[in-house]
């Protein structure tokens, strides 16, 4: 049988970024990326900025994914954020605190490092951005968490983002990784992840998880490389 108006088939809708979401490759990205971070922190954690005017040695190691978010404009870096799974090493968060076995045990788990934006609309767009991306990489290398130390009030943000305390009472730890600075320990659930959002209305789930972003160039075969390495 032949229908006259067959039903439309839902798809995604599509959205466009002023900016390109990638991983940074080259030295001129690196440089980029280390500027991006000095000036990020350097707007609350001078000191700290400091020593994150180079390229750090993390940056080029094994199984770790440095993004960039890049102007479409003019090229200049909106924000970064890197990315590194627990296998073969572990993450810098555990250099600091030991991290429970329910969450150890569910299987792979990701940390996000070195969160920055520039200040203004841009940067919060390209915050949300790499974000979102961070979950795309944990969903493509097979992670069951995301795990990240944020410090006050950058914890609001995760916490905003579904993400919960580690540690009862969410106390925060110095990180060794980030100054010796306290920061709470945070974790989402990445398979739960869509769920969670469209059980609490949550603002930005579309965002996340109903549009397609071209301009996030997600290449996660550092990351699933190390995973079926240890597996």
């Amino acid at each position: 049988m032949r229908l006259e108006n067959p039903p439309a088939t839902w798809s995604r809708p599509t959205v466009m970024l002023p900016f390109v979401v990638r991983p940074a490759t080259s030295p001129d990205d690196l440089r980029k990326v280390a500027q991006m971070r000095a000036e990020a922190y350097g707007r609350h954690l001078p000191a700290f900025a400091a020593r994150l005017r180079k390229v750090e040695d993390a940056d080029r190691s094994p199984g770790v994914v440095v993004l960039l978010a890049e102007s479409k404009d003019d090229g200049r870096a909106l924000g970064t954020l890197r990315l590194q799974v627990d296998h073969e090493r572990a993450l810098p968060i555990e250099a600091s605190v030991v991290l429970p076995t329910w969450l150890r045990d569910a299987g792979p788990v990701i940390e996000p490092t070195r969160l920055g934006v520039e200040s203004g609309e841009c940067g919060a767009l390209a915050r949300n951005a790499l974000l979102k991306a961070c979950y795309l990489y944990a969903m493509a290398a097979g992670a069951a968490w995301i795990v990240a130390a944020a410090r006050r009030p950058v914890d609001r943000l995760y916490k905003a983002l579904l993400f919960r305390d580690v540690f009862e009472g969410g106390p925060a730890w110095p990180m060794a990784h980030i100054g010796d600075l306290p920061h709470r320990v945070l974790a989402l659930p990445v398979r739960e992840a869509r769920a969670l959002a469209a059980a609490r209305g949550h603002p930005l789930a579309a965002h996340f998880f109903e549009t397609e972003h071209p301009d996030l160039i997600v290449d996660a075969a550092p990351l699933r490389a190390r995973v079926l390495a240890a597996a």
